[in-house]
């Protein structure tokens, strides 16, 4: 789906990802979303 990106939202949701990656052996490397100005 389409919308405005939150920058709060998506960070928090990186956090998640970050400890269920862990918790599985995955590596993850901040698939697919950047900020920029």
């Amino acid at each position: 789906s389409e919308g405005a990106l939150d920058e709060a939202a998506i960070m928090q949701q990186i956090e998640m990802l970050l400890e269920i990656a862990a918790k599985h052996g995955v590596e993850y490397d901040g698939w697919g979303t950047y900020f920029e100005d």
